[in-house]
């Protein structure tokens, strides 16, 4: 199922949570290549201190879209169980 397939009412849902595993996804490779740098020595730099901060407030107001989104569905409940099953098939990677 790709998200042309999705109700349009269950899109502003679906769009907070890419950017919600964006945000999830780049806050945790900032961290493990600073993670990698101190092993060996390197410090963390104040810039990117900023930046794993940004990254990280980034994703706490994706995921509150995403909360409110999904709160929003759930009067339509055939839209939150396409999204829910679309999220189900974009994730299920994770577990083969």
């Amino acid at each position: 199922m790709n998200a042309a397939a999705l109700p349009k009412a269950a899109l502003p849902a679906w769009d907070a949570y890419l950017a919600m595993e964006r945000t999830k996804n780049q806050h945790v490779e900032l961290l493990a290549t600073i993670e990698r740098r101190e092993q060996h020595g390197g410090p963390r730099s104040l810039a990117e201190q900023v930046r794993l901060d940004r990254l990280l407030e980034a994703h706490d107001e994706a995921v509150q879209r995403f909360r409110r989104a999904m709160q929003e569905l759930a009067t339509d409940k055939q839209c939150h169980a396409a999204l829910l099953l679309h999220l189900q098939r974009h994730n299920g990677k994770l577990w083969e």
